[in-house]
């Protein structure tokens, strides 16, 4: 009976076994199952954050670019600022440049005007004294006077072919010279008045045009100078041939004086006149306005009682000088 009893609980220990071993073996697929889930969320979790790790590289990658790249587009736009700011200094410093050019004209034509009208004044000066000079000649009557010409001069030159003749040629023909001068300056200076107006452009081209004109108008300043020395040497001369005087004026306004050296004296003497102050009203000028200065040869000249009479009796200073010419003439004190 224990021996059926056991033979009949062997097998429900093994069903019980078997059961216990299924109910094992459940247990663990269901733990399995359980777990794989699980392990499927980690090895996503740690993908994600892979994934997460790689798309904060590629950020912090794309935003160093991005930085590197601002960086170069500020460095480039800093250069560019820096070329524009060359270019502006520069134009900035060819436009002083145009404008200091322009100052310069402008002090050129000024100097060219000025000249042009001390050279009218002078012209019409000598018109003035050659027209009166001419009044002068011809104030008389020609059926009754009788009209002498030396052979010779007082040098012993031919009255015809002198040195008078040779001089008072001259400056007639310095005389047309001057005009035409005159004429060329005052249509050069009204294309350069016409150039300023115009005003400057700041290029090349105009500062070359600029610098062109300058170097025009000082060429011309310098032919219109040396025209104007010339002239006034062959007036000189002129005045030495015709009146047998050397006239210089030196000094100026109120302390001008009149410097006369005849060719007929020892070189070195000379009179010296100074305007005497008006007293006429109104400021005009009597017929003796200058008075004669004290020089070694105007004492020498106080004992010439004939020639001092012109000056103290007539307040004549041609007929002081003619006497004094003639008197050097008479004593046969001719110098060449």
């Amino acid at each position: 009976a224990r021996k059926k009893a056991a033979e009949e609980e062997e097998p429900a220990k093994q069903k019980a076994a078997d059961e216990e071993a299924d109910r094992q073996k459940d247990a663990e697929e269901d733990a399995a199952r359980k777990k794989a889930p699980e392990e499927e969320a980690a090895g996503q979790k740690a993908a994600d954050e892979e994934s997460a790790r790689q798309k904060d590289v590629d950020e912090e990658a794309a935003r160093k670019k991005a930085a590197e790249e601002e960086e170069a587009a500020r460095q480039k736009a800093a250069e560019e600022k820096d070329r524009e700011l060359e270019v502006v200094r520069a134009e900035n410093l060819r436009l002083v440049e145009a404008a200091a050019k322009v100052a310069k004209l402008e002090r050129v034509n000024a100097e060219l005007l000025g000249a042009n009208r001390e050279l009218e004044h002078e012209l019409e000066r000598l018109a003035a004294e050659l027209e009166e000079r001419d009044a002068q000649a011809e104030d008389f009557d020609r059926g009754t006077t009788k009209i002498l010409h030396l052979v010779r001069g007082p040098d012993g030159q031919l009255a015809t072919g002198g040195s008078t003749a040779r001089v008072a040629a001259t400056l007639c023909g310095a005389t047309t010279e001057q005009q035409q001068t005159l004429a060329a300056l005052r249509a050069e200076n009204a294309a350069l008045r016409e150039e300023l107006q115009r005003g400057p452009a700041p290029t090349r081209a105009a500062a070359a045009a600029g610098d062109l004109e300058r170097r025009q108008a000082e060429r011309q300043l310098d032919r219109f100078k040396k025209a104007t020395r010339k002239y006034v040497q062959d007036f000189r001369e002129g005045i030495h041939g015709l009146l047998g005087w050397k006239v210089e004026m030196k000094g100026e306004g109120s302390m001008m004086r009149w410097h006369l050296s005849s060719r007929y004296f020892r070189p070195g003497q000379e009179l010296v006149f100074q305007l005497r102050p008006s007293s006429a009203p109104g400021g005009g000028r009597s017929a003796g306005e200058f008075d004669l200065l004290g020089t070694e040869w105007a004492e020498q000249l106080q004992e010439d009682r004939q020639a001092m009479a012109y000056l103290e009796v007539y307040g004549s200073i041609p007929g002081f000088l003619a006497s004094v010419t003639t008197d050097l003439l008479s004593q046969g004190s001719l110098l060449h």
